[in-house]
């Protein structure tokens, strides 16, 4: 970012000129458009002195890229609207899948123990042959591994429709409690269309 010291008195002015207008439109950042909207409304400002060669009236072109600014301000604003209350219903849903999420994590690491110590029994029945236990304490063993299986398939069906919202690296993350429900949410807003839209008219992303 270019320090305002660097600047010289007349490209000041147009800077200020242009925070003006950014706080009038209730916009939050000042951007490309309001530098426009502030050269367009000095008829002595290099840009209108350009267009005045070429034939166009500032002025006019002021008031329709005003009006164009407008419009577009109005559909963003619908836009963003929609995209907080589908990220809200987003986050509800979220909280949820996360308490599941939480309880067969809890089963599986418990499992996994069980597992462990079963598998350590049966080490210990074979060092002493104990081939009755041997036999009920492998019985015990297949159970654990398809209960293992199940909660395993019933996570990676969790992980992969989370996926189909969020970057899977970001599911994984969150799965993983590396990234909190707020912070998945703001991943998905940093990709969302709504903001590359922005982007692509010459938007900073953070007026979305």
């Amino acid at each position: 970012m270019i320090s305002e010291n660097l600047l010289s008195a007349k490209a000041l002015e147009y800077l200020n000129k242009a925070k003006e207008l950014a706080k009038k439109r209730g916009d939050s950042k000042v951007d490309t458009d309001h530098l426009l909207l502030a050269l367009l409304s000095d008829e002595k400002s290099a840009l209108a002195k350009y267009l005045e060669k070429r034939g166009i009236d500032a002025k006019s072109l002021y008031g329709k890229v005003s009006e164009y600014l407008d419009k577009l301000s109005s559909q963003i604003n619908k836009a963003v609207e929609q995209e907080a209350k589908h990220l809200i219903d987003l986050r509800s849903k979220i909280m949820q899948v996360k308490s599941d999420i939480g309880q067969l994590q809890i089963e599986y690491d418990k499992v996994k123990r069980a597992k462990r110590e079963i598998k350590e029994e049966i080490e210990r029945a074979k060092r002493y042959g104990d081939y009755w236990s041997l036999q009920e304490l492998q019985i015990e063993l297949t159970r654990l591994e398809r209960l293992e299986s199940q909660i395993r398939s019933q996570l990676e069906s969790v992980e992969r429709s989370l996926s189909t919202v969020f970057k899977q690296e970001d599911v994984r993350a969150f799965l993983e409690n590396k990234l909190s429900i707020d912070g998945l949410i703001k991943k998905a807003l940093e990709a969302s269309s709504l903001v590359e839209q922005a982007k692509e008219i010459g938007l900073s992303p953070e007026r979305v």
